[in-house]
């Protein structure tokens, strides 16, 4: 069965566009500025799981990506995160380097 199912056609899948306009208001209601659509749960959701340790092919399985290159692109988003992440030793090599 489908997850999200149609008031009109309870047989059916819920339309894309209805899935679309449901989440803006729901970032409305949330109080969220940012724009974004469904697809953001699914990068946040892959994101997260590349976090956790979990490996890009299982990944790649869970998608339902037919190829791994598909799935690189949260490597990516991944690096961008971690050049912008603060490196924990600046601070103590400052006060080493002001100590000294």
């Amino acid at each position: 069965g489908y997850l999200f199912l149609s008031q009109n056609a309870p047989e059916q899948a819920i339309k894309t566009n209805e899935v679309y306009r449901i989440f803006v208001r729901a970032l409305a209601a949330a109080g969220i500025k940012k724009r974004g659509g469904p697809h953001l749960l699914r990068h946040s959701f892959s994101t997260r799981l590349l976090e956790l340790g979990v490996s890009l092919r299982e990944i790649q399985i869970i998608l339902g990506h037919s190829q791994l290159r598909t799935t690189e692109i949260y490597t990516h988003l991944r690096a961008a995160q971690l050049s912008a992440m603060k490196n924990p030793l600046s601070d103590i090599i400052q006060k080493i380097n002001i100590a000294a």
